[in-house]
């Protein structure tokens, strides 16, 4: 009532629960359809073999899977986005630009102070070290496309087969910058630098920081 819609379009499992058992809660998401108040279902962060069980108590199609996928965080290439490929499940990649830290903004001698980032390891200043490389090819691309850095790191991304990007916006100028992704295309050469300098860029010790 309060969406002024008659019927839910996509209606997410946000988070598998450790209290629910799976087939309870896909049983409740048959109910909704049935019940005409969700057209589609899908999940978030799930791993293979919980979208695999959720499916097998679920007698409709799981149609998404929104997890964290961006240009340096790409660990869901390994399994999900494989599996997701091959089942047709679309990919609804949150946090594409890393929390901010792909639109070239941050840098070793300008880390980030809010509450959020200031305690991320992912802007610890080793990392930002790391991906200097990767910011710079950001910013030359850009440039070759009048983009800018973020626009092209979206861009990489919802060229991906089968995602579809998500990135956050508080005001409308961000709405409009996001927008600029749309509309043009990385060329080859491009999209192989950037594969090159990101895919085994590793991160994970300073996570575990």
């Amino acid at each position: 009532r309060r969406l002024g819609v008659e019927t839910i379009d996509l209606y997410q499992i946000h988070w598998p629960s450790p209290e629910v058992p799976l087939s309870e809660t896909m049983a409740a998401m048959e109910r909704l359809i049935e019940q005409g108040k969700v057209r589609y279902v899908g999940v978030s962060n799930f791993p293979v073999p919980l979208l695999k069980e959720a499916q097998r108590h679920f007698k409709h199609k799981i149609i998404s899977n929104q997890v964290r996928y961006n240009l340096i965080q790409r660990e869901i290439e390994k399994e999900i986005l494989p599996y997701c490929r091959e089942q047709g499940i679309a990919i609804i990649a949150y946090s594409p630009l890393a929390q901010g830290l792909l639109t070239g903004k941050y840098d070793e001698q300008n880390r980030p102070s809010d509450r959020i980032r200031e305690h991320n390891p992912l802007f610890h200043q080793d990392n930002l070290k790391r991906i200097s490389e990767v910011i710079l090819a950001l910013r030359e691309i850009g440039a070759a496309h009048g983009k800018t850095p973020a626009q092209v790191a979206l861009r990489w991304l919802i060229e991906q087969e089968g995602v579809v990007a998500i990135p956050g916006a508080k005001r409308s100028e961000q709405v409009e910058a996001n927008a600029g992704a749309m509309g043009w295309s990385l060329t080859s050469e491009e999209k192989a630098q950037l594969d090159k300098l990101t895919r085994n860029l590793d991160l994970s010790y300073f996570y575990a920081m």
